[in-house]
């Protein structure tokens, strides 16, 4: 059994073929070989190491191996070209990164037995944030919101990853949802899902600004003004330029990649803002207006009717959109954007007005034609929500679109 073991070993051993491998040559042997030179390649032994006799190569052979020579050298510069673009593409802003802004512990706790004042507009000092939504917290009688994922600094968090194009802060505090909380804990049922009182956007990347400005640059004259985008200031819902502008065709005429960033941040105030929209659009095609849609009634260049209580009709051009006067007056949690949480808590506020000032202009004859510039006022009764809308004729000064008659 031995013996024809050594055998079959020995026929295998005789019959075995051994195949030259070409050991691919140095760059220069290219120039080499194209000048015309005999170039010697050694073949090396599939079976074993050692280097069979140099063969020389016939002028086919030459031609050949120049060509691959030559693609490899390019493969290898695609390689690298890739290679970078994949570095620049890790670079590029491509995502955008939400805050959570509780207010500090101490001003943060609601107690269902204390009364509450109405909150000012966010200071970011007196907020911590969290990369993950808040959930409630209730002990002894007191709700409280406990942030999750705390980090010690947004701007510290935005420098550390360059792929943030803009950030959206979202701003909570117990007291927005006080009635809610109120009657969840009366009724021992599950609290609503902590809602921030207000949110805003600030532009982080200079490609993401670059946008903005174009969207801005290419807007209609009369919107340009209010795309209020910006690098150096968050810009506080509501968005009123999307609201008059989602419509059109603005973003197909950016740039691929410009428009990939406005889609990334268009979309992001859709998903939080369109049933917003939505109610609005209602709102107005019924010719009603309420707290929640004022502020998006009046485009700009848009021609407005005013009416005195004496029955003088006048006719004007809106110059911008509406601003909300606060007279002295804290500013509201909710900036008329934030829904049904927006109403006054209780009856008492009924008899309160708010009032909506729109630059806008006319045309008087003083010797000869001039241009008059007036502040109109737009004033809303902030009744409870039961109260429900109002005929946007009943302002005074509205949207000649929403005429009945001249």
């Amino acid at each position: 059994m031995s013996a024809r073991i050594r055998d079959d070993t020995k026929e295998e051993s005789t019959n075995s073929t051994h195949v030259p491998q070409l050991a691919v040559p140095p760059r220069s042997a290219s120039s080499s070989i194209s000048q015309g030179k005999d170039v010697l390649l050694s073949p090396t032994s599939a079976a074993s190491n050692t280097m069979a006799p140099n063969i020389p190569l016939g002028e086919f052979q030459q031609s050949y191996i120049i060509q691959l020579l030559d693609r490899i050298h390019i493969l290898e510069g695609e390689n690298c070209a890739l290679k970078q673009q994949d570095e620049e593409a890790d670079e590029q802003c491509t995502s955008y990164r939400v805050f959570h802004m509780l207010e500090n512990q101490n001003e943060n706790a609601y107690t269902t037995s204390e009364s509450d004042s109405e909150g000012e507009s966010p200071d970011t000092s007196s907020y911590t944030a969290f990369l993950r939504e808040p959930q409630w917290e209730w002990c002894d009688g007191t709700a409280n919101l406990r942030g999750l994922g705390m980090i010690a600094s947004p701007q510290d968090h935005i420098k550390a990853d360059r792929k943030i194009a803009f950030a959206v802060y979202k701003y909570y505090n117990v007291s927005f949802q006080r009635t809610a909380i109120e009657n969840a804990a009366k009724a021992k049922q599950v609290f609503p899902d902590p809602a921030p009182f207000r949110q805003s956007v600030q532009l982080i990347s200079k490609e993401m600004a670059e946008a903005a400005r174009n969207v801005a640059r290419l807007a209609p004259n009369s919107l340009r003004g209010i795309v209020d985008l910006s690098v150096r200031n968050p810009t506080f819902e509501p968005f009123i330029w999307w609201y008059h502008q989602r419509h059109t065709d603005i973003l197909h005429r950016l740039p691929d990649r410009q428009e990939a960033l406005m889609r990334l941040l268009t979309s992001w105030v859709e998903s939080n803002h369109s049933s917003i929209y939505a109610a609005i659009d209602a709102e107005f095609e019924q010719g009603l207006v309420s707290p929640l849609s004022i502020g998006y009634l009046v485009r700009p260049d848009e021609a407005l009717v005013s009416i005195d209580p004496q029955g003088l009709t006048r006719g004007y051009i809106a110059m911008a959109t509406a601003n909300l006067q606060l007279n002295g007056q804290k500013e509201p949690d909710l900036p008329l954007s934030r829904g049904v949480e927006g109403a006054p808590r209780d009856d008492s506020q009924s008899h309160r007005i708010q009032t909506w000032t729109v630059k806008a202009s006319s045309y008087k004859l003083d010797a000869s034609l001039q241009v008059d510039v007036a502040y109109l006022s737009l004033t809303i009764r902030l009744g409870s929500a039961k109260n429900g809308p109002v005929p946007i004729r009943s302002l005074g000064v509205f949207p000649l679109s929403h005429a009945d008659t001249w």
